[in-house]
């Protein structure tokens, strides 16, 4: 049996079933998440949610990554008109996928939900990760190291023994002789 103190409540040693519980329970991000997703994704005229969530499986991952939904508008007609946004480079590309879209979409929904597709043109970012800069290798770098540099780093190697690591660092360290450096007093002015 617990001990009580002063205040009439058990000490320490008591069970987890004596301790009232207060608050609300715990519940996942994900489940929060779903349903503010699901109220912007109505407003947008997504009747699933899952189509929005799961894009790239719906259309497939050659399609998903040039172009994205943006809004289902439903008129009088049988069927709906999903507005996709792209680059103006793949516009091409996903207007001449428009039958392909509305298969793998109504195939996705399990009924024939869209009829129609109209396509945005837009330029910029896109989501979150969409819109990163490619990766451009030091555009001011020659092809090849000058024979300069190659001669200056095969005089500073010449003492490693093995050849193959004496190769290797070699050209490593020809291609850093050959790049422009600042000196320390031209970064301490500019």
């Amino acid at each position: 049996m617990a001990n009580k103190g002063a205040n009439g409540k058990s000490d320490g040693d008591g069970s987890a079933a004596e301790r009232p519980r207060t608050g609300k329970p715990f519940h996942r991000p994900s489940k929060a998440a779903h349903g503010r997703l699901r109220a912007i994704a109505q407003n947008k005229g997504f009747a699933e949610l899952d189509v929005l969530l799961r894009w790239a499986e719906a259309v497939g991952p050659q399609l998903a990554g040039i172009c994205q939904p943006v809004k289902v508008s439903y008129s009088g007609a049988i069927g709906a008109t999903l507005l996709v946004r792209t680059d103006s480079g793949h516009a091409p590309r996903v207007e001449h996928s428009k039958l392909h879209i509305i298969d793998r979409i109504n195939s996705f929904y399990g009924y024939r939900a869209i009829s129609r597709i109209a396509i945005t043109q837009a330029t910029g970012l896109r989501g979150f990760a969409e819109g990163q800069a490619a990766f451009d290798p030091a555009p001011n770098v020659a092809a090849t190291p000058s024979s300069g540099a190659v001669a200056r780093a095969a005089d500073l190697t010449k003492e490693i023994k093995d050849p193959d690591l004496r190769a290797a660092v070699t050209r490593m360290g020809a291609w850093v002789l050959s790049k422009p450096h600042k000196s320390p007093t031209d970064q301490e002015t500019s």
